[in-house]
């Protein structure tokens, strides 16, 4: 017996005691105390499989901290390139990114149709006979419409002078119809966030006071909270807060096409007789100049030779307008 006791303590001479609180190490989930195990990387390592078995969450999970008023965990992505597809056991629950790129629609040429709608209003003046330039002494006025038509006024004695005018009214040209093209918008750099059961993916389980089981996030992806609006991340959280749109208030369009008529009246005749009928009268061109009637007495005028309408239409229109901001952002902090 004396034999065994000197043995006990020559073992227990060996030893040496273990130090104060300056050699606690915090380990990551499942690693074996004393162990040069790596910082948890995020994914399951097997070989400790008994220890991930033993925390609150089980083995290839981790307890996330959800605080009142945010929501959560999901997997997260950020990146410069177009997001993944959500991982497996996870559905999507938010989309966007931040610094929107969003160019210029793409606008269709204005053209314009024919004119219609154009008349042509013929109009004979008189002017005294002593008015050579018939510039001034107006005595009467008529605009011709269909068939004969007097012209009545006040040229006192004498042969008038005379002449005719042309004026093209109304009309319109139809103006094409505006089809914008809208270019794709793009973000300097997209998230997504992908939603465990709590949201609509694979089951989680409640841990710890506010915490949820969250399996490891797949690779590219991070655990992470959200709530809307601009906010600072809660404690615990180290990494900085990250903002991105979940929407888009797009206005890009296109101005309206429109068309500008100039409307015209080219040809046509008038005939000046002494006669109600305006028999035997002599044809005029239009427009007439500044000539003598030749008539003494009253004088009767119509168009003998319609004037034909026309124009040209001159579009306008078809401008980018309107742009594209984001909108809706939401703050993920993540672990």
């Amino acid at each position: 017996m004396r034999l065994a006791w000197l043995a006990v303590l020559a073992a227990l001479a060996g030893c040496q005691l273990i130090g104060g609180i300056d050699d606690i190490v915090l380990l990551r989930d499942g690693a074996a105390p004393g162990s040069d195990a790596p910082a948890d990387t995020g994914a399951p390592d097997s070989s400790n499989a008994d220890a991930d078995a033993s925390l609150p969450c089980g083995a290839g999970a981790s307890c996330i901290p959800v605080p009142p008023g945010w929501s959560g965990p999901v997997e997260f992505y950020v990146g410069s390139s177009p997001q993944p597809s959500c991982p497996a056991g996870t559905t999507l629950a938010l989309q966007g990114g931040s610094g929107i790129d969003a160019p210029n629609a793409t606008c269709s040429t204005c053209t314009c149709g024919a004119a219609t709608g154009v008349t042509c209003r013929v109009t004979v003046d008189l002017y005294t006979s002593t008015d050579t330039t018939c510039s001034g002494s107006l005595c009467a006025t008529r605009a011709l419409l269909g068939g004969c038509n007097t012209v009545v006024g006040n040229c006192a004695t004498g042969v008038p002078r005379w002449t005719a005018d042309v004026t093209p009214r109304n009309g319109s040209c139809a103006a094409s119809v505006q089809a914008p093209t809208l270019p794709p918008i793009s973000w300097s750099s997209y998230g997504v966030a992908c939603a465990f059961a709590a949201d609509g993916g694979t089951p989680v389980a409640a841990c710890g006071t506010t915490g949820i089981c969250a399996p490891y996030p797949a690779a590219s992806f991070s655990l992470c909270i959200y709530q809307a609006g601009t906010q600072s991340c809660p404690p615990g959280y180290v990494n900085p807060a990250q903002t991105f749109d979940t929407k888009v208030v797009d206005t890009r369009s296109c101005t309206d096409c429109n068309c500008a008529l100039t409307p015209t009246c080219t040809g046509g005749d008038v005939t000046l007789a002494s006669t109600p009928n305006c028999g035997g009268g002599a044809s005029t061109p239009l427009p007439a100049a500044c000539t003598s009637t030749g008539l003494s007495g009253s004088v009767f005028a119509e168009v003998s030779s319609a004037p034909t309408p026309g124009g040209s239409c001159a579009a306008s229109g078809g401008a980018p307008s309107g742009s594209a901001t984001g909108s809706s952002p939401v703050t993920m902090c993540c672990l």
